[in-house]
């Protein structure tokens, strides 16, 4: 989660992490099995339409894909990684195969982390003022 550090600049996003999962504003949880077979993790979001709002309700997070053998570590890492980023705001996914960010329907490493394009769409997001939506970020990669 912490790969994310300082991504949009110094200081943003920055974490602290609690002893209580009362106090987290994004709240890690960890299953044993997944409640469906098609996720290792998944970031669950609070949507309010009306105020147009979204919140992190919690990142669930499981080493197995439906009950089976457990994933490689560096599987769960980007996995995570990924996941993270949608509850920093990244809601959609890139089209960059580089990206952290870029949907994977099946595991095939093409990352080695955050690329150039993860950190410059999470800083084109977090230099809008709220409400304001990214259609995209000018990539540097």
């Amino acid at each position: 989660m912490t790969d994310w550090t300082d991504a949009a600049g110094p200081g943003v996003p920055s974490f602290v992490f609690v002893d209580s999962p009362g106090e987290a504003d994004i709240p890690i949880v960890w299953e044993a099995k997944p409640s469906g077979d098609w996720y290792i993790a998944h970031c669950v979001y609070d949507v309010n339409l009306i105020q147009r709002r979204f919140g992190v309700a919690r990142i669930l997070v499981t080493t197995r894909y439906g009950g089976r053998d457990s994933v490689p570590l560096q599987q769960l890492y980007e996995t995570v990684l990924h996941e993270m980023g949608h509850a920093l705001g990244l809601a959609g996914h890139s089209p960059n195969e580089a990206d952290i960010m870029y949907y994977r329907g099946t595991w095939a490493s093409k990352t080695d982390g955050l690329s150039e394009g993860d950190r410059a769409t999470l800083r084109a997001l977090y230099a809008k003022p709220n409400g304001q939506r990214v259609t995209g970020a000018k990539r540097t990669d």
